[in-house]
């Protein structure tokens, strides 16, 4: 696992040991950055789940400005804080906490965000619960985009009213749901 482009392009990720954490098949990351495109430029974003931290890292290396990173595993923290010491930059911040308590620091700060990946454990069932804290939060800006990482075979998260869905994108055993925070936005 590794980054795939940018200015920390090769650089390798660390996974932790075990089925804590379910990285994103690099084949289904390129695809995303493919699609999301200009989109990430000077972007601020959450990856909520983080794990390894391998898509927002991607994002930063890709141009974001800024990310945070949310993971309560103790075990995925310790290959995350790795990987952020490999990727490097100034800009990163690490939440280790819950997701529900880190929506609420975060809303409490006023921080609002471009581009938000939610990739929770399949098990936890957490797409809608976070798409919904995210809009009634407002922690996405106006056409924002909202990536969800689901299993392939599963129906899409019902967004939020007014969100609506732009794409989704099936890889196998992993799909992308892309969300509009405001009608009409395409990446």
């Amino acid at each position: 696992m590794r980054i795939i482009s940018g200015h920390a392009r090769g650089r390798p990720l660390s996974a932790p040991k075990g089925h804590t954490t379910r990285p994103t098949p690099g084949r289904v990351k390129e695809s995303l950055f493919s699609i999301l495109g200009a989109a990430v430029d000077d972007a601020v974003v959450l990856d909520l789940f983080a794990g390894t931290g391998a898509l927002g890292l991607e994002a930063l290396s890709r141009g974001a400005k800024q990310l945070v990173l949310v993971e309560h595993d103790r075990q995925a923290l310790v290959a995350l804080k790795k990987n952020v010491t490999t990727v490097g930059g100034s800009t990163i911040e690490i939440l280790p906490m819950s997701a529900e308590r880190a929506l609420k620091t975060l809303s409490q700060r006023g921080l609002r965000f471009d581009l938000v990946f939610i990739d929770p454990p399949y098990e936890a069932q957490l797409w809608e619960t976070s798409l919904a804290a995210l809009a009634a939060m407002q922690l996405v800006r106006d056409a924002g985009i909202v990536v969800c990482e689901h299993p392939g075979r599963d129906t899409p998260p019902a967004p939020p009213d007014p969100w609506q869905i732009m794409t989704t994108r099936r890889y196998g055993d992993v799909a992308l749901t892309l969300y509009a925070v405001a009608k009409g936005v395409t990446p």
